[in-house]
């Protein structure tokens, strides 16, 4: 009798790597277990600001440093840079990371995320801000953009628009006529101009402007500490603060009869600045020979 034959499976070698066991023992699964990933799902990225999550749709990336951002968000970050008059508006994080060449906002960017007229408006003129200067005429009650070199080097300002001829300082903001003495900040040059023009005189020690109405030429500071004698005349120097009347007077007399008069002529007050007589024939007076002061024809004693 025949023995049953026992089917001979041959022995599989050992598989040595991933490859060669699954060429020899493939693995078949089964059906329905595989499952079907939908690649038209929208993409989902947080916000750097709100740190919501949104989809590629609702977010706008800043190029070329990719933070993402919601249009929200991004327009009320651009809103409050402009409202700060800053420009140009860097990326939010770029600035937060603190790095050395952050990523601008652009005009087609802002365009994109909405901005009013008046924040548009903004924009341009904070892009104008970067080569011209505004300045406003106070005469005119206008304004008007300038080269902002210019303005930079200039130190008188002239209004550019038409019809207005007006000029001012740009440091203190005084009208500067033109024709006029040179102008300082500080009024220095003008007062010198002015003290020609109506006669005034400076003390010789305090330097205090004095205009003398009418009176003698002896003139006494009053301003404080000061108590210099001095002569309206010439200038000079009479006395400085004298300890007795009587040395005043002295001090007085000897100035008057050396050089200068005590008080002025029919000449002087004729032809004297700002001074008119009426049916007078404005002509030369012949001069005259002064006349001789004898000692204490001046003063009376004391």
């Amino acid at each position: 009798m025949d023995r049953p034959r026992i089917p001979h499976y041959p022995i599989l070698p050992y598989p040595q790597r991933i490859d060669d066991a699954a060429r020899i023992h493939p693995i078949r699964p089964r059906q329905g277990t595989l499952r079907v990933i939908n690649h038209t799902e929208p993409r989902r990225k947080d916000c750097a600001i709100c740190l919501d999550d949104m989809t590629e749709e609702d977010a706008e990336t800043l190029k070329p440093c990719g933070h993402p951002y919601c249009r929200e968000c991004l327009k009320s970050y651009v809103a409050s840079r402009l409202d700060a008059g800053k420009l140009p508006i860097c990326c939010p994080t770029c600035v937060a990371d603190e790095a050395e060449d952050p990523t601008s906002i652009s005009r087609e960017v802002a365009d994109k995320l909405g901005l009013t007229g008046d924040q548009a408006r903004h924009w341009d003129e904070l892009d104008l801000a970067v080569f011209s200067v505004e300045i406003h005429c106070t005469k005119c009650d206008r304004s008007a953009h300038v080269d902002k070199a210019e303005y930079n080097t200039a130190q008188l300002i002239l209004c550019p628009l038409p019809g207005c001829f007006h000029q001012w300082c740009k440091a203190c903001n005084k009208t500067v006529p033109f024709g006029g003495p040179k102008h300082d900040c500080e009024g220095i040059e003008e007062l010198q101009s002015l003290m020609r023009q109506r006669g005034w005189k400076p003390c010789p020690t305090c330097k205090t402007n004095t205009d003398k109405i009418t009176g003698c030429n002896h003139i006494a500071c009053s301003a404080p500490g000061c108590n210099t004698h001095w002569c309206y005349t010439c200038g000079g120097v009479i006395a400085i603060n004298p300890r007795t009347p009587r040395e005043q007077h002295a001090a007085v007399e000897r100035h008057y009869l050396s050089s200068c008069r005590l008080f002025g002529t029919p000449r002087d007050m004729l032809f004297a600045p700002g001074f008119e007589f009426e049916g007078f024939p404005r002509r030369e007076l012949p001069m005259r020979r002064p006349p001789v002061h004898r000692r204490g024809a001046l003063f009376t004693p004391l």
